[in-house]
């Protein structure tokens, strides 16, 4: 959803920009954690051109 690699994920829930639960051995985002995580990123070139 994010368009990143696993890694770059799990660097984000290290670095606290992305919170994240574990139930079992699953890391689990929330839905509004990722809404909250793409509002906020930058638009790129071809985005903002539309």
């Amino acid at each position: 959803m994010l368009g990143v690699s696993r890694s770059t994920i799990h660097q984000m829930i290290a670095d606290g920009e992305i919170v994240a639960r574990t139930l079992g051995s699953a890391t689990l985002i929330p839905y509004s954690e990722l809404a909250r995580v793409l509002d906020g990123a930058a638009l790129s070139a071809a985005t903002k051109a539309a």
